[in-house]
């Protein structure tokens, strides 16, 4: 360091500080060259070398960085032997080592000889030794405090880095070697988490995928208890929900669950398995770990096969969406069966709706969301579902008393009974539609009201500009005047833009103005609420007045009040009044603040605020009178500023 430094604790504070502001690299790859400079910098070294603890039988130790007369080199073996590098992390010892052995292997094995080398060696939070970092200097004379300071901290910082690469190799390592088992396994594996409505699978291999016949996105996010893989009870007579919380929640309290479980494929089709699930704690996360076997032909077997019609109407009835059954006649598609739910849904009996088209105007609108009529989309969309392609879609519904509602629908091809049809799963989205809509017009909102605060913000930088005399000024005025905007911004958004409380807006704008002065500041007045065109000027005045206040007034000397009350009239004005006593104004000072202070807050009033500005002021007193009416007011982006100074 340039200038020497004789309090240890204050000097590795700030060889600290040199080190992380110096770093370019904060890690990866090219950190230990990034630090290197650091440390030819900030300690005026020769050179440096930063060597890992080696694992193999070759070497002790091998350099990740040698620099040396601004040459850059790395992995070079060192000689260093192992006791010597454990016996020093052990005992916490200098690194004293002979440099003709350890630099036998170093290309720049002379440059490297004739230095003088001080090290210090490097271990990790458990003490386990990682090797050692060396400086040199141009004497040998004894290492000074600053500079064993210095090597602690460079020391440690290069320690850090070492670690946290063993730990991302040794993590990487372990990934690499469960994803292996985790595909490898000839079961389903899932993992899962619990929430509060029950577990969910946040990852699963490939097997799982072809257990369910479906791809990843289908399946992860999802609950084991999800309507589109399992049916709403198992065998035992749970409810799938039910089921799953209990042998999630006994597998979370360290009891392992061995259980029997029904899920379905995207056709309807039952899958019987058995099922393991233990707790699982990775990266100091609990989850739990199902492993998932398919029995459904030893089930088969040993219960005799049901019917395809009774593991249909199971999950027909059972399902949270509507489901419709159709076949596709000449004369277009027709529903031959739907559950409860597609009733419920149309508030219409199972008979209103057998034999009806799906484009039928009790049921439907007369055109669709893409713009085809309804009779085109249902022929087409189930005559593609029947080729084998499954459809997704939106579709507008007609209730029974006329109201639409908006769906999304899943079409499958089905076949039963050596018969083919066509499942519709019908799901009423009429409620995410509009919180599609609503966000679009938040967002709409939002967009005016940006565009309003930088119009008021560009406008403030263009008069300020006009009204102040020095770079300094301008910056100075313009950083209150915004703030004061920020204030009454974040009031209204704290409300929903209903608007903020006068008191709130008035302590935040003054609390920046206080110092030492804050006994001498007088605040009193109701509740009252400031819409949201009402306290924007109103905090620019306030942000005005305080600032007048601190440059010539009563702030600005030792004595002095200011007394800042409001109170509300029975025609709903607001009358505010700011009072200052105590304290003396040349005549010239108040000339200046009636020129450039006051005509701003003046204007902010009558244009802004639709109010009255009134000002009386002497050599010994000061004080201004706003009043103005408590309703929402219209920004206007030029601040009236063609009738101000």
């Amino acid at each position: 360091m340039a200038t020497r430094i004789c309090e240890p604790e204050r000097l590795g504070s700030q060889a600290l500080s040199a080190v992380e502001a110096g770093l370019s690299v904060r890690s990866g790859p090219a950190f230990f060259e990034s630090l290197s400079r650091v440390i030819e910098t900030s300690a005026h070294t020769e050179g440096v070398i930063i060597a890992e603890f080696c694992e193999d039988a070759h070497c002790a130790m091998r350099s990740r960085i040698i620099s040396v007369d601004g040459t850059v080199r790395s992995n070079f073996n060192m000689g260093f032997r192992r006791a010597d590098v454990s016996i020093g992390v052990q005992t916490g010892s200098d690194v004293d080592f002979d440099p003709g052995r350890v630099f036998t292997d170093s290309p720049d094995r002379t440059l490297l000889l004739n230095r003088h080398w001080r090290g210090a060696w490097l271990a990790d939070s458990t003490e386990s030794p990682l090797g050692c970092l060396l400086i040199a200097f141009e004497s040998s004379n004894r290492q000074s405090a600053e500079q064993a300071i210095l090597l602690r901290f460079f020391a440690e910082r290069a320690a850090a880095e070492l670690e946290r690469k063993r730990q991302e190799k040794a993590r990487r390592a372990s990934d690499q070697r469960y994803r292996t088992l985790f595909e490898a396994a000839g079961d389903a594996i899932f993992l899962m988490r619990q929430t509060e409505e029950g577990p969910i699978f946040l990852e699963c291999n490939t097997q799982a995928l072809e257990l369910f016949d479906r791809r990843r996105d289908e399946v992860i996010g999802i609950s084991p208890a999800d309507p589109a893989i399992s049916p709403r009870t198992q065998a035992d007579g749970r409810t799938s929900r039910q089921f799953a919380n209990d042998v999630a929640r006994a597998a979370l309290a360290g009891s392992p669950q061995r259980f029997e479980w029904d899920h379905l494929k995207p056709n309807g089709d039952l899958i019987h398995t058995e099922v393991s699930l233990n707790r699982l704690e990775l990266d100091d996360a609990v989850y739990i770990q199902a492993i998932t076997r398919d029995i459904t032909a030893r089930i088969d077997a040993e219960r005799g096969r049901r019917t395809s019609e009774g593991r249909y109407r199971s999950l027909f009835e059972a399902a949270g969406d509507a489901i419709f059954l159709m076949q596709l006649p000449e004369e277009g598609p027709v529903f031959l069966d739907c559950n409860s739910r597609a009733c419920e849904m149309f508030e219409r009996s199972r008979d209103e709706i057998i034999g009806s088209s799906p484009a039928d105007p009790r049921l439907s609108t007369p055109t669709q969301p893409d713009g085809r009529t309804s009779e085109e989309m249902a022929a087409s969309v189930v005559r593609e579902a029947l080729a084998g392609a499954p459809q997704r879609f939106e579709w507008d519904h007609r209730r029974a008393d006329g109201s639409v509602f908006h769906s999304e629908v899943t079409l499958n091809r089905l076949d039963l009974n050596d018969t083919i049809y066509v499942q519709a799963i019908t799901r009423d989205v009429t409620e995410r539609k509009k919180a599609e809509i609503l966000e679009r017009l938040l967002m709409s909102e939002l967009d005016h009201r940006v565009r309003n605060n930088l119009s008021t913000i560009l406008s403030l930088i263009t008069l300020t500009n006009e009204t102040s005399d020095s770079q300094a000024e301008l910056v100075e005025k313009l950083a209150g005047r915004v703030h004061a905007v920020a204030i009454a911004q974040e009031g209204l958004a704290a409300q929903n833009w209903s608007g903020v409380e006068i008191g709130q807006v008035v302590q935040r704008v003054m609390q920046r103005f206080y110092g030492a002065a804050q006994e001498r500041v007088q605040i009193e007045g109701p509740e009252a609420l400031l819409p949201a065109g009402v306290s924007g000027p109103f905090s620019m005045c306030l942000n005005e007045l305080a600032t007048k206040a601190v440059k010539h007034g009563v702030l600005a000397q030792e004595s002095g009040t200011i007394r800042l009350t409001w109170s509300r009239r029975d025609d709903d004005r607001l009358c505010v009044r700011w009072v200052e006593t105590g304290g003396r104004r040349a005549a010239s000072e108040l000339e200046v603040q009636e020129g450039r202070g006051l005509g701003l807050i003046r204007g902010f009033v009558e244009h802004q605020l639709r109010g009255e500005f009134q000002l009386v002021a002497d050599s010994e007193s000061f004080e201004v009178s706003m009043t103005f009416p408590l309703e929402e007011q219209t920004y206007q982006t030029e601040l009236g500023r063609k009738s101000m100074p």
